[in-house]
């Protein structure tokens, strides 16, 4: 056992300290884990005595860096390619042929997955690999798969994307020597074909915004967030859980370790017993559920979120803002999949937009979007109103009437660099690469500061093959974002810090080296 080098009064503070800042859990009989990550912390803190260490932390402000460097040492980036093998098997033969089927039949030729909390980029490694096994037409589909962690660290070298023998343990053969190269005595490198299918950036489930369209984390097929539900409290738990509901996309899945399952934490999604696996789906659930042959694939009892958002107020009352909006752009009237609130804005109330802002950013995007509607017929040119509503568009999927409002924010706004960002990001997720070019380029003219706009531009033209183009467009975010301190917030980040961006941009250097 280690010797102790904290007392019980310092570790039952830090226990209180991590969980209200961080939402991590460490109870009395995790005490020992608890000390072993502030160990780790102290450091990278600068302390030699880590009770030293730990007075600082319970007595000043956490800073953002300090926060990332702390949740880092607290859990543990242990993974292996294809972990858990019941869950891939599960994904290969039921859930991700009918998604593929479901998507077909409708045209769209398009995936989102998510892996939160990835660690090292084992488990999006191997989405993109099971994917390229099974899509024969792979050229002809988008697909999205984000990757995000707390450990900044762990990201650089998911990006790096180089893995040691360990990290194969439980990777059939024909995988690593299809989809890697060996480096070194016992180093192997991910094929840049594969490394090229994944985005990794950092996100604390804890603090910050999903769903969120400005960083594409919005509108899932799959969340994979295993492994992590372990760390939080009760409380945070519930909040992910709820998030990842809204971020999913109609009929999406949650994949969840095995001893994080929990009737209480998951209540929003129906319980789809798979062999060996247990997955949770949103709204109606596909064929996968059920298998006439065998009987053994059986769904739960959980709701649907098919439940009305007010229940006591007339559906006429409840989506009057939605159309109002779309009678200036000859847009269907469609219900939300926001959350629910517990009565609609006051029909006689002035609408304003920071009474919606104020909703949005209390994760009732249903109220804001009636306030909005309500906004927009006032005062039809408020661009802020404009490209709010597109934003919780957007977040739901409905690309075609975030576009149509994206437009009028443009039109109203000409010289809003913000409004045009906008447009392109949701251009870019239509799948209109050089409008989306286009549109960023008109950003960075009007504003060669805004830092969002030359990492989007990055990203693009990368995704392009536009190598030399965008390395010059990271450089320029990477000096503007030296400008400021690691804890100022960005502008039209949605609360991203300058230092969280660096990382990113960093890592999108690195990529550029690697291809």
């Amino acid at each position: 056992m280690m010797k102790r080098r904290l007392t019980d009064e310092q570790l039952s503070a830090l226990s209180g300290f991590v969980g209200e800042r961080l939402g991590l859990s460490f109870p009395k009989d995790r005490w020992q884990d608890l000390e072993r990550g502030v160990l780790a912390a102290s450091a990278e803190f600068g302390f030699k005595d880590p009770s030293d260490c730990a007075d600082r932390l319970l007595s000043s402000t956490l800073t953002p860096k300090q926060a990332e460097i702390l949740a880092g040492s607290l859990t543990i980036g242990e993974t292996y390619f294809f972990r858990d093998t019941k869950v891939f098997e599960a994904l290969e033969k039921k859930i991700l042929p009918e998604l593929i089927r479901l998507r077909r039949d409708s045209g769209r030729k398009e995936l989102r997955i998510w892996s939160a909390g990835c660690a090292t980029g084992e488990e999006p490694y191997s989405i993109a690999m099971l994917l390229y096994s099974i899509l024969p037409d792979i050229e002809d589909w988008r697909l999205e798969i984000m990757a995000t962690d707390v450990n900044a660290g762990f990201l650089t070298g998911a990006v790096k994307g180089t893995y040691s023998e360990w990290s194969f343990r439980g990777t059939p053969d024909a995988y690593r020597e299809r989809y890697f190269r060996k480096t070194g005595a016992k180093q192997f490198a991910i094929a840049s074909r594969i490394r090229k299918m994944v985005e990794f950036f950092y996100l604390n489930l804890a603090v910050d915004p999903f769903p969120s369209f400005m960083n594409k984390l919005h509108d899932m097929d799959i969340v994979l967030c295993r492994n992590v539900f372990i760390y939080f409290t009760d409380e945070l738990r519930k909040k992910v859980a709820s998030g990842f509901h809204r971020t999913l996309a109609e009929g999406g899945w949650l994949i969840v370790s095995p001893s994080e399952t929990s009737v209480e934490v998951f209540k929003l999604y129906s319980t789809v017993n798979l062999p060996g696996a247990i997955f949770y789906g949103k709204g109606p659930l596909s064929d996968v559920t059920s298998d006439p042959s065998s009987g053994q694939y059986e769904a739960g009892n959980g709701p649907s979120d098919g439940t009305a958002l007010y229940p006591d107020a007339e559906e006429s009352d409840i989506f009057a803002g939605y159309e109002t909006a779309y009678a200036y752009t000859d847009g269907p009237v469609f219900e939300t999949t926001a959350s629910r609130v517990d009565a609609p804005p006051s029909p006689t109330k002035a609408a304003t937009y920071e009474e919606a802002l104020a909703c949005f950013n209390d994760g009732r995007s249903a109220e804001a979007a009636v306030i909005l509607g309500r906004r927009i017929r006032e005062a039809p040119e408020d661009s802020e109103a404009l490209m709010l509503l597109a934003r919780i568009y957007a977040n739901e999927g409905k690309l075609s009437e975030a576009g149509a409002l994206s437009c009028r924010a443009t039109a109203a706004d000409k010289t809003n660099p913000s409004c045009h960002f906008l447009h392109a990001t949701i251009l870019q997720e239509q799948g209109r690469v050089e409008d989306a070019i286009g549109s960023l380029k008109k950003v960075i003219y009007l504003d060669r500061d805004f830092v969002l706009g030359h990492l989007a531009l990055g990203n693009l033209l990368t995704a392009c093959g536009r190598r030399g183009e965008s390395s010059r467009c990271f450089r320029n975010a990477f000096a503007l974002l030296k400008r400021h301190g690691r804890e100022d917030e960005v502008p039209g980040s949605e609360g991203m810090k300058a230092g969280s961006l660096l990382d990113i941009v960093q890592a999108a250097l690195a990529g550029e080296k690697q291809g």
